[in-house]
């Protein structure tokens, strides 16, 4: 799996996200991430601008030893948000409950 592929060239150049529009939503986007520093999930939000939520979501799906060691940011060491907490329910209710939740299993079989 190669993140920095899938963000920095199929996101921005393939089929292009609209960053700005993700940044300045009025539903802001709370990214997941397990930090190495604190030993818990974090939440990330309040993106400066494209390079740092692109480095927040490439910190959120950081699987060690599969796309590599963890990332700095925001001062901490960030891996996949499932090292942690394969659900974040713990984050979204420290960051003060959830007005909606996506996720999904890998696992299931079609």
């Amino acid at each position: 799996m190669d993140l920095d592929f899938l963000l920095d060239e199929v996101m921005t150049d393939v089929i292009p996200l609209d960053w700005d529009a993700v940044i300045n939503s009025q539903l802001p986007l709370k990214v997941v991430a397990s930090s190495l520093t604190t030993l818990r999930s974090e939440v990330l939000t309040g993106f400066r601008d494209r390079s740092d939520l692109v480095e927040c979501l490439k910190a959120s799906a950081n699987v060690p030893e599969i796309v590599g060691g963890p990332r700095s940011h925001r001062g901490h060491q960030l891996v996949d948000a499932a090292v942690f907490e394969p659900l974040p329910i713990k984050a979204a209710l420290r960051w003060g409950g959830v007005g909606g939740f996506v996720g999904w299993d890998l696992q299931r079989r079609v």
